[in-house]
């Protein structure tokens, strides 16, 4: 090849690279989400809770699942939840990996706060007050959250 067409052979295969760059996702904190028409910017607030009481003999039944939620979360997120039982593993801080039945909870609420007034003064709390109540009532090591915005239409 002649020097300009190995310059535009290069240059050219540099386009087309930078066209194929993998972008990395937006931060979570980014504030411009937009909805599509119809739908309302909301927060998903997933918490996953091991079912496996640590004396390993126990594990918490639907009767003291269905009372955690009447008393600790209902109340705090009375506009509606979602959960569902599951499956999962970790690996706990003495090193091992525990398999162990689960519960998964999906709240969506309002712009962070949890409480629907739009204030922003409630999610963090009353989430962090459900994640606290049940590690203590069951003895866990740790309840997980994950947090996203997600666009919600009814």
């Amino acid at each position: 090849m002649t020097p300009p067409i190995r310059i535009a052979a290069l240059l050219i295969s540099l386009a087309l690279a930078a066209g194929c760059a993998h972008r990395a996702p937006a931060a979570a904190n980014d504030a411009a989400v937009a909805c599509p028409r119809g739908g309302d910017l909301m927060q998903r607030s997933v918490l996953y809770f091991g079912a496996a009481i640590p004396n390993g003999s126990d594990t918490v039944d639907a009767a003291e699942w269905q009372a955690f939620l009447d008393r600790e979360v209902t109340p705090r997120f009375p506009d509606g939840l979602t959960w569902f039982d599951a499956h999962g593993q970790w690996r706990g801080n003495d090193g091992q990996v525990i398999g162990e039945a689960s519960r998964v909870l999906i709240l969506l609420h309002g712009d962070g706060d949890g409480d629907g007034d739009g204030d922003g003064d409630g999610d963090g709390d009353a989430i962090e007050a459900i994640r606290s109540a049940y590690k203590q009532t069951f003895a866990q090591e740790a309840v997980m959250v994950e947090r996203e915005p997600s666009c919600v239409a009814f």
